[in-house]
């Protein structure tokens, strides 16, 4: 009776099964937040994975993320995809943003995802980790040196000061910057700052170094800004987005157009240099002058040329009386100018170099004493020929 009954029962678990056949089966999880873990009162990036475990096919699986204590879907976002058919062992990503509760407790939350086949519909549960927002970093104050940031600056610098309005002490914290176009490093590390660790109410700075380039174009940018840390009670590393504002001021700058510079060993001449302003502010009181360097074998009766105001794109140029040496030797020479002009309060000062060609005196090139040497050895044959000339006659007169 007792092996009737096994048997019985045996080939009615193998009927059973038989008659279910393949079935279909989901399961969905947490991918990865950012941060890690979220921030109660913050928003937070979510992406979910969905994987068929079952042994058919899943038909028109449609999952939706619904709002669910301390979690809800940001209104700009989508909490619904439609993801179509899914095999066995197939799998299916998807990312959304949620807002957390300030409220929401510490540790891990529930969040519900509903999935939806053609055949039924079920509720599956997943862990989000969180933490209290105890730290709470901001920026609270910002200056810059030169206080006006304006184009072709080098070494700008950056300060910030970053404080913890929380209750809790911030470990580890760093703050890094991303610099818009037109600003460069000035080494690897420049733009990072380490600040160790800020304690509730204290304010620590951060100094970043910088060069705003030539070509960086004026007016309002946007500073990218990444604040990182960790608590005393998590070894993973939270990051905090602060972004700011930065105005670059317009600037007068110059750029050479023509430059006129010739002159003859030992005689006096003029240089001109022309030049425009490629800047986005008028320079006024504008003057430009030659750097003058014990070198080089010049005198200068004037060095220095006031031109007064040239407003963005206009031209103008600016004269020199030079004298070169008797003993200069000739070739060209690099000459330093600089141009010095006024913005509102602010001075402005740019350099360039020309090439300033001194000729020999004889009206050679500039190539060097070659020349004089083979006019002398010109002289020396002219000088031999007509003595040999002479002499011969002298014979020949003889032996007739």
């Amino acid at each position: 009776m007792k092996k009737t009954t096994t048997l019985l029962a045996v080939l009615l678990f193998a009927g059973t099964a038989a008659a279910q056949g393949p079935t279909t089966s989901l399961e969905a999880d947490v991918l990865t937040t950012d941060p890690v873990p979220v921030q109660s009162g913050e928003d937070a990036d979510i992406s979910l994975r969905v994987r068929s475990t079952g042994s058919a096919e899943a038909e028109d699986v449609n999952v939706t993320i619904l709002d669910t204590y301390p979690f809800e879907v940001k209104p700009d976002r989508d909490r619904s995809r439609e993801i179509g058919d899914l095999s066995p062992g197939q799998r299916y990503f998807f990312s959304t943003e949620l807002l957390v509760a300030e409220d929401a407790p510490d540790g891990n939350n529930s969040l519900r995802v509903r999935i939806e086949t053609a055949s039924r519909t079920f509720t599956r549960t997943v862990d989000v980790e969180v933490q209290s927002q105890d730290i709470e970093l901001d920026i609270v104050n910002l200056g810059t040196e030169p206080t006006d940031l304006a184009p072709d600056t080098e070494d700008s610098s950056l300060v910030a000061e970053v404080t913890n309005n929380g209750d809790k002490e911030a470990e580890n914290v760093v703050m890094t910057l991303s610099l818009p176009d037109g600003f460069e490093e000035t080494s690897t590390f420049s733009t990072r700052q380490s600040l160790g660790n800020i304690d509730p109410g204290q304010v620590k700075e951060a100094e970043f170094v910088f060069d705003v380039t030539e070509n960086a174009s004026s007016g309002t940018r946007q500073m990218p800004a990444e604040i990182t840390y960790s608590a005393d009670d998590d070894t993973g590393q939270i990051s905090l987005e602060r972004d700011f504002e930065l105005f670059l001021s317009g600037r007068p700058q110059y750029e050479v157009t023509e430059f006129n510079g010739s002159l003859r060993q030992g005689d006096d001449g003029t240089v001109s240099l022309r030049f425009k302003n490629v800047g986005s502010e008028e320079s006024e009181s504008t003057r430009v002058r030659i750097l003058e360097s014990g070198d080089q074998p010049f005198t200068y009766s004037s060095a220095s040329d006031f031109v007064g105001t040239v407003e963005p794109g206009a031209e103008a140029t600016a004269t020199f009386d030079v004298s070169a040496d008797s003993g200069a030797k000739p070739q060209e020479y690099l000459v330093d100018f600089e141009f010095r002009g006024v913005d509102s309060t602010e001075v402005f000062v740019e350099d360039t170099t020309q090439r300033l060609n001194v000729q020999s005196s004889t009206g050679g090139s500039g190539t060097g004493p070659l020349p004089v040497v083979i006019a002398g050895l010109l002289v020396a044959a002219a000088v031999v020929t007509y003595v040999f000339r002479d002499r011969l006659k002298s014979k020949v007169g003889d032996l007739r």
